[in-house]
Formats: C-alpha cells, structure tokens, sequence
C-alpha cells in the first residue's frame, strides 16, 4: 500500500511540473485595456476601460505623499498624445499622511467621436521635480449627444 501512494504521489508530482500547451487568444483578439497603477493606489470609478461621459467621475485613492495642498493633478490625454483636459483631483480627507487617501475628481471632456484615452494621475510636487510619479488609467471617452 505504501509503494502504491509513494508511486501515486511522484505521478502527479511529474504531471504538475509539465506545464502543457498553453491557451493563446485569437490574433482578431484587441488586447484588454488595462490600468497601469502602483499597488499602494485604487480607483473605485469608472473601471479600467470602461466607456464614459462627460464628466468623468474619477475616485478612488492614491498614498498622502501624492498631494500637495490637498490636490494632485490628473491629465486626459488621447492614444495619440493630444492632451484635452489637464485638471486637478482633491483629497476626500487629511492629505498628511503616507497612508492612502481618498480622492474625488470631476473631468469635463468634448469629443465628436468615441476616442481611447489615458487618465494620467501625477503625483505633486510644488519643487518642479521631473521625476514625479505617474499612473496611467485607460478609458473610452464617449461623444457628446
């Protein structure tokens, strides 16, 4: 009996370690539209991707050192670089911390067609430093109806 567990147990051992085929998506697949957000950072609305209108309702929370003054700023810019909005999002709370905090933010928009576009949330920094840090948020910015 002992022989035929040890035997059991180096099968699946081996079959575990074989990794197999692995599953690709069609080449017609258009790649997902995904955020590109430090861990210490949330966005609670919209989701990644999603379809929105003017204004954007922008939440979520982002580490006290971001802020400055209670604010940090955050850009829409299209897939091609053309920046339509640059705006400012404002802390929910006391900013004085290292900890995460809330944030709102509303982001007024005027396109005639459906365009991908980027939140670019920027940390602040009154010093003009150039190496400031920056998410990247991907949306689908709807025309005006």
């Amino acid at each position: 009996m002992l022989r035929l567990t040890t035997l059991l147990t180096s099968a699946l051992m081996i079959a575990a370690c074989n990794p197999g085929e692995e599953a690709t998506a069609p080449a017609d697949t258009p790649p997902a539209m995904s955020a590109d957000l430090p861990q210490e950072m949330t966005i609670d609305t919209p989701d990644a991707g999603a379809e929105v209108t003017s204004p954007i309702h922008l939440s979520g929370k982002v580490p006290g050192t971001w802020y400055f003054e209670g604010q940090f700023e955050v850009d829409l810019v299209t897939k091609d670089g053309t920046v339509l909005t640059e705006h400012y999002a404002e802390a929910d709370g006391s900013w004085m911390t290292e900890e995460p905090v809330r944030f709102t933010a509303e982001i007024a928009y005027t396109v005639d067609t459906e365009t991908p576009a980027m939140l670019v949330l920027r940390e602040e920094d009154p010093s003009g430093r150039s190496d400031r840090r920056e998410a990247q948020f991907p949306v689908i910015l709807a025309p005006d109806t």
